[in-house]
């Protein structure tokens, strides 16, 4: 194994369970974590089944390549991780030329999100473009006038309970100041939470105006536990409880100790993204989470 062909020609070949996998050093570790890390080949496979590979299997993956890597480097098989996207679509026909129902529009509109999620994401190294989707749904039928797409992303982590351990979430694509949010979480205090990059009580949100339209800068990089009152839900408490690089988009949290989940098996944290053109890089796979995604549409 000297180059990622050659690592993804052999693994295929000896694991034929694997539908694809993606590659990089050690030296890109530090992209996200900061430091570098000589010696490491990391691996992110992903089964036809679309999901990971077992622990068992991933040792075997790293056994079958012990002997075919350049002395002194070191196989690290890991899972893939998904950055999700979820998408606000307001559509307008013009109902006099079509036979379709808003109801039926907006299946036709659901349909082609599901088919463009399929054929051209769930994959490494792949972007999701607003505007290759925006002309899909512009051509699902001549009655189609116009439509919008807003954009939100999401990155799931599901934190050890009971130990204090810190958090990377790394969205890797600039996010938009004041976007940031997740599900409700239970800390070891006994108390419920939600992460967010806004505190009205320390005012560093700025509203400003360019030739681009309205800007919104921060004048703070900190990540807040918003604590959720049920007695007094009006006056929320914020803690600080990390850090925030918009232009990378990476939170990085401080050491918590997490008791349960609310909402799911697991923290949502969601942004949104300053551009609609959203890449993926390292292990991590793109998809649209069809079931999140709303669809308005509207008669002319």
């Amino acid at each position: 194994c000297i180059t990622d062909q050659d690592y993804s020609l052999l693994i295929k070949q000896a694991f034929p369970e694997i539908k694809t996998l993606h590659i990089f050093g050690g030296e890109d570790y530090a992209e996200i974590y900061g430091t570098v890390d000589y010696g490491k080949v990391y691996i992110a496979p992903i089964t036809y089944a679309g999901t990971p590979l077992s622990e068992n299997r991933k040792a075997d993956v790293a056994t079958f390549l012990k002997g075919k890597m350049s002395v002194g480097m070191r196989p690290e098989i890991i899972n893939p991780e998904f950055l999700y996207v979820i998408l606000d679509i307001a559509t307008d026909y013009n109902q006099n030329i079509s036979d379709l129902s808003p109801s039926e529009i907006k299946q036709l509109a659901r349909s082609v999100i599901s088919s463009y999620n399929d054929s051209s994401l769930e994959a490494f190294n792949t972007t999701f473009r607003a505007s290759i989707l925006s002309e899909k749904l512009q051509d699902m039928d001549e009655s189609i006038l116009s439509n919008t797409i807003t954009i939100r992303i999401r990155k799931e982590i599901s934190p050890t309970l009971y130990k204090n351990e810190a958090q990377l979430i790394a969205f890797n694509n600039q996010i938009a100041v004041g976007s940031l949010s997740s599900s409700r979480f239970i800390l070891t205090d006994g108390n419920t939470y939600r992460l967010t990059d806004y505190n009205p009580s320390n005012d560093t949100l700025r509203k400003s105006t360019s030739t681009n339209g309205l800007v919104i800068t921060n004048a703070s990089n900190a990540v807040y536990l918003r604590k959720i009152n049920t007695t007094n839900a009006s006056v929320p408490v914020y803690t600080r409880c990390g850090t925030i690089d918009y232009t990378k988009g990476i939170v990085t949290l401080t050491s918590l100790s997490f008791a349960d989940f609310v909402d799911y098996q697991g923290i949502r944290v969601e942004a949104v993204p300053v551009n609609q053109n959203i890449t993926v890089k390292h292990n991590d796979l793109i998809q649209i989470s069809v079931g999140d995604c709303t669809v308005k549409v509207n008669g002319k």
